[in-house]
């Protein structure tokens, strides 16, 4: 769950919006994409938590829907950054969340993906187990 919780300030990357809050030069394309991508996935996170604390039974399944959507607007948003050229204007306050924020939410969603996997595969071991 903590690494989870990374995910759900990710509405910060909505700040994007704010008129200001970037240079005028900064495609306002690029903007909306990124800015509700992560308030999207932000509110995305907070339905995961609610669904692992409550133990629902399809928690790990939304689990793997939240990465994979986690994932995509993180690709996304790096890739359209660097079509854009955005790193060459004057980005406010967001130069930290792309310097250290973003690194973050790549190294809190591999560590999910890591987690889940051995999740799968002890679940896996002891159904085996069962039917010896």
């Amino acid at each position: 769950m903590p690494l989870v919780w990374v995910h759900v300030f990710r509405f910060v990357g909505g700040s994007i919006l704010a008129p200001g809050s970037v240079g005028p030069s900064v495609p306002a394309e690029f903007r909306e994409m990124v800015g509700y991508g992560d308030m999207v996935t932000a509110i995305l996170a907070l339905a995961t938590l609610i669904a692992l604390r409550a133990r629902w039974s399809r928690a790990i399944a939304f689990m793997w829907v939240f990465v994979a959507v986690a994932t995509l607007d993180t690709l996304n948003a790096i890739i359209q950054s660097m079509r854009y050229s955005v790193f060459d204007d004057p980005l406010g306050v967001n130069w930290v969340i792309v310097t250290l924020y973003v690194p973050a939410l790549l190294v809190s969603t591999y560590l999910i993906v890591v987690e889940l996997l051995r999740v799968r595969r002890t679940a896996g071991k002891i159904s085996e187990g069962v039917g010896a």
